[in-house]
């Protein structure tokens, strides 16, 4: 049987974007399959309540007693040790400190023939006072108010190499950086070696996101601990290889099993930062469990709630919608183009399409000399047989009324008249040009008689030119040319005659049916190139998708669309307003908990600035 979605979005097999109304309704509708979702991001917990969700000093008593073995009994306690130190050895080996880890600590912690009982779990231990108790390393670096955030002592089951403990010291950061070079100085003031000492293992603990840690050695050097010596974990491995890993536990005391579910809460909801941190007022996700990362997922899966979702988000932040021959839909600026000119290539012969699309003015994201909105990699044919592609504008230079696709090429063919009409020699040259270079500040001359990997190939015998010219250099090339020999960047004349192939303006070869020039071939841009473009539909042709809202409507004035009112503004955007206001924590929680799940850095930055705006709506 099909859903409601299916009934109200195709039509005669073919999707339909719904309106804000048709689309709240099926929200609505489907209130039962969301409301674990909603139940599970509206929920409280006990750190939140206190206004301790975000507090260092919590989260390093918490994470003591989970390693320290006594709130746990039995094989759940001898499991979290190991998987504790299983996550030590696997994060120092991706930030290549796999040297860090003693090889004789490191084998009996694979093979498992060590086992670990702590012995003492203290947080905020004072530098000086663990010199005291246990000796250090340099006194001098300490200063008075230094203090460990975690200090475990782990007595080893049998001797290894000699040793018979092993001490961890965490420095634990929630809502800040290091400063003050913290882990320089505390691993100088308490690293022992030698026989019989305990094996030390230095931790840095922060929330940092597993996008990051998965590729540490790209990451920020601000984010990690200035001593290469500290092996960097996040919360996201606590939860991942320690939390979970006990809450699947099934003889777990059913108590502590809700303390942890607890904790797990506080780490994945969305909080602000305490009230005593420097911390800009940002929510912050610490971690993401499974369940979390399921449901969020599921609910994003569906395609009501996914369009409704970023629609309202779009409004929200001031986007416009659009309608396109219909009244209702909601389309952004790229959407609407793209149904548009759907409707138009179904009717349309592809260059006549062209001709009418630049008949409104419309040459890109806005006014000038902006690649075309509208092209077709593969070309296209008028009636003349003449063949054409969407070529860079701004890759093209004209000297004496040709094309050439680089700087370089038209200044070796004025250059060459320059000296032939100008009755120059090969000295001439060099002497005239002898202050320009291929790029502002130095380089290699422009003119020599020296042959050079990148210089031009000419068709005077002994003088060479650069083919890596700058065309900043242009002003002063041209100043020594005079207007007779002058290069410029190609006109929007020219361009547009090139575009269309109506003029023959490829150096001295005609257009032919069987494609450009080699000269001109290589400057094609493809949909993938410096501009960034989408398909119109299934149809040979590709847009622009940076088209300004000022300008898309400009699309109605196509003569066959002109009575139809083609693309206009959504009049129900108020209701995804509305939406968004009622649902402002759901909406900004979901966002968020994608947002720290996105693995791709670059879509990661994208989205982060959204969501930046977004809160402060």
């Amino acid at each position: 049987m099909n859903s409601l979605y299916d009934v109200l979005s195709n039509q005669k097999g073919k999707e339909r974007v719904l309106s804000a109304e048709e689309l709240l309704t099926m929200f609505n509708r489907n209130i039962l399959n969301n409301a674990e979702l909603f139940g599970y991001i509206g929920r409280t917990n006990f750190f939140g309540i206190i206004g301790k969700a975000r507090n260092e000093g919590v989260h390093s008593r918490f994470v003591s007693e989970l390693l320290s073995g006594d709130f746990f009994k039995g094989d759940s306690r001898e499991s979290s040790l190991m998987h504790f130190m299983d996550l030590l050895l696997y994060r120092s080996a991706k930030e290549e400190k796999g040297a860090e880890v003693n090889e004789h600590l490191k084998k009996g912690i694979l093979t498992r023939s060590v086992l670990f009982e702590c012995e003492k779990s203290v947080c905020e231990l004072s530098v000086k006072d663990y010199q005291k108790r246990y000796g250090g390393g340099n006194k001098g670096v300490v200063k008075k108010d230094d203090r460990i955030d975690i200090y475990l002592r782990y007595k080893l089951n049998h001797s290894v190499a000699g040793r018979n403990s092993l001490e961890v010291f965490i420095e634990n950061k929630v809502n800040s950086l290091e400063f003050d070079s913290q882990t320089l100085r505390y691993y100088k003031a308490c690293c022992n070696g030698g026989f019989n000492r305990p094996f030390q293992l230095f931790v840095f603990l922060t929330p940092q996101p597993i996008r990051d840690m998965d590729r540490y050695l790209e990451l920020d050097s601000k984010m990690c601990p200035e001593c290469p010596h500290y092996i960097h974990i996040c919360y996201q491995d606590i939860l991942d290889y320690i939390i979970e890993p006990l809450m699947s536990d099934e003889s777990l005391d059913a108590d502590k099993k809700a303390m942890l579910k607890e904790y797990v809460s506080c780490l994945e909801l969305p909080a602000m930062p305490d009230a005593d941190t420097k911390l800009p007022n940002t929510l912050s996700i610490m971690a993401i469990s499974t369940k979390e990362k399921d449901l969020v997922s599921s609910f994003m899966e569906d395609a009501i709630n996914r369009r409704l979702i970023n629609k309202a988000i779009e409004a929200k932040l001031g986007e416009p919608l659009y309608s396109v021959a219909t009244k209702g839909h909601l389309f952004n600026a790229t959407e609407a183009m793209e149904q548009a000119l759907v409707v138009l290539a179904d009717r349309i012969k592809p260059l006549a399409l062209l001709k009418k699309v630049a008949s409104c003015g419309i040459v890109g994201p806005q006014n000038g000399a902006n690649p075309y909105l509208v092209y077709s990699p593969n070309g296209w044919r008028d009636s003349e047989k003449r063949f054409c592609k969407y070529l860079p504008f701004d890759n093209l230079y004209m000297y004496s009324g040709k094309v050439y696709g680089t700087v370089g090429s038209a200044l070796s063919a004025a250059i060459k008249d320059f000296k032939e009409k100008g009755h120059k020699t090969k000295e001439d040259l060099v002497k005239a040009f002898s202050g320009i270079y291929s790029h502002k500040g130095g380089g290699t001359p422009l003119v020599s008689v020296k042959k050079e990997k990148v210089n031009v190939k000419t068709e005077m015998d002994g003088v060479f030119i650069r083919e890596d010219v700058s065309a900043d250099r242009l002003p002063d090339i041209n100043t020594i040319l005079g207007e007779q020999f002058m290069v410029k960047p190609i006109d929007n004349e020219s361009y547009e005659a090139l575009m269309r192939c109506n003029v023959q303006i490829y150096y001295d070869e005609p257009v032919v049916e069987n494609g450009l020039p080699d000269e001109i071939e290589g400057l094609i841009q493809d949909v993938n190139g410096r501009c960034s473009y989408k398909q119109v539909g299934e149809t040979p042709f590709f847009f622009r998708k940076d088209i300004l809202d000022d300008r898309i409507l400009k699309i109605n004035k196509i003569e066959l669309f002109e009575e139809c009112n083609l693309i206009e503004k959504c009049k129900d955007t108020s209701l995804l307003l509305e939406f968004f206001d009622r649902r402002k924590n759901l909406i900004l929680s979901v966002y968020k908990i994608l947002l720290e799940a996105e693995t791709d850095r670059e879509v990661y930055k994208e989205k982060l600035a959204v969501y930046r705006k977004l809160l402060k709506l």
